[in-house]
């Protein structure tokens, strides 16, 4: 009995597409959106990741972006796979890896009582901003529209540390 390899493969292939199909549907809608203040008007697409995050009115987040530490002013756009805020590492120390800066063992080591260097700051996008795909913002930048004197709302300003909560 002579057997096709190329139809058993179709045949499984179909299979599991059946099978596995609404699940990878279900997966592809997934937010993750941890301790973050996102309006009620805003627009959170798919496979976008919002971590202590703000998010003003009539904003929105195109598929695969992730937020870090952001405050979002209103009326933004925000592209696919943008990256907002992600820590950052010394360029004027011993060495960039966080075993001799942060107790927070990132690589599972920590050579510091303490932390000697501030990993994380908010980004701050100002109202009616567009940051196009792919873009990566780094941690304490403010991005805000030309001319504009608007700042978004800060409560890391008002004395909240992002890293106490």
């Amino acid at each position: 009995m002579k057997i096709n390899l190329a139809i058993l493969f179709e045949k499984i292939r179909r299979k599991l597409i059946k099978i596995l199909l609404p699940e990878l549907a279900l997966l592809y809608r997934l937010q993750f959106i941890r301790k973050s203040e996102i309006s009620s008007l805003a627009r959170i697409h798919p496979m976008c990741r919002v971590n202590r995050s703000e998010i003003g009115h009539y904003t929105y987040l195109a598929d695969g972006a992730v937020l870090n530490y952001a405050l979002i002013g209103k009326y933004c756009s925000i592209g696919p796979d943008v990256i907002l805020g992600w820590g950052v590492h010394p360029t004027n120390s011993v060495s960039t890896s966080p075993m001799f800066y942060s107790t927070r063992k990132q690589n599972g080591h920590s050579f510091v009582e303490e932390d000697k260097f501030t990993e994380i700051k908010p980004v701050r996008v100002g109202n009616d901003v567009f940051i196009g795909m792919r873009a990566i913002v780094l941690d304490g930048v403010c991005c805000r529209r030309r001319g504009s004197s608007a700042k978004p709302k800060n409560a890391w300003l008002n004395g909240r540390n992002p890293r106490d909560d």
